[in-house]
């Protein structure tokens, strides 16, 4: 047998190692733990121990940049992993902007003008030609608050564009193309995101023998 020509392939990789190495234990994640899951008769047969299954450590990595984002989105950590960021940015749009609607505006130009209605009564009995210039100014009055009814949109715009990419930023920093941080994002990035004081941070909060998948938060108690 000419070992060189042939590969055992990902399913029976854990045999073939076993079989040329006696292993102990075994870490891996949920895909490994489904192959490994297949294998004991594959093991019983060639009269090889199977190793033990270790769950390989999970964890997402809350650094200051997320922190950030999410107290401006009144989130926890958890809340960014069970749910959809982009309804999320809408909700805090809506919550923070507070813009009115159309029927709001209108009722906040008829609140606005409604005194010189009793203006323009008075100036009947007072002087007529002063209906004149209270029509300009009831004129000038609603285009100024359709020039701040323009304003208050744009800026609502820009709120709404920075909450989409405020979560877009923090859908980046927790679940990275829309998976565990963990298969994306290496070390490296939040090491020159964070400095050293990183591996300080992560090594106070990390459990030695963590059982489920973690959430790290870098943020000094």
């Amino acid at each position: 047998m000419n070992p060189p020509a042939f590969s055992p392939g990902v399913l029976l990789n854990p045999v073939a190692f076993a079989y040329a190495v006696p292993t102990v234990a075994y870490v891996g994640g949920p895909g490994e733990a489904a192959y490994h899951a297949q294998l004991p008769d594959i093991f019983r047969a060639l009269f090889v121990r199977q190793p033990t299954f270790i769950p390989r450590a999970g964890a997402t990595i809350v650094n200051s940049v997320a922190e950030r984002l999410l107290g401006r989105f009144g989130l926890t950590p958890q809340q960014t992993l069970d749910q959809d960021l982009d309804r999320t940015a809408i909700a805090y749009q809506e919550r923070s902007a507070g813009m009115p609607n159309d029927q709001e505006w209108d009722a906040l130009v008829s609140e606005c003008i409604a005194p010189l209605a009793r203006l323009e009564a008075l100036a009947q009995t007072v002087d007529a030609t002063l209906s004149g210039a209270i029509d300009k100014t009831r004129g000038n009055m609603i285009e100024h608050i359709g020039a701040l009814r323009q304003r208050f949109s744009k800026a609502v715009l820009r709120r709404e564009q920075a909450a989409a990419g405020d979560a877009a930023r923090l859908r980046a920093w927790l679940a990275p193309n829309g998976g565990p941080q963990e298969r994306s994002l290496s070390p490296f990035a939040f090491l020159f995101d964070e400095g050293l004081g990183f591996v300080m941070g992560l090594s106070d909060v990390i459990e030695p023998v963590p059982t489920d998948h973690l959430l790290l938060s870098l943020k000094p108690s």
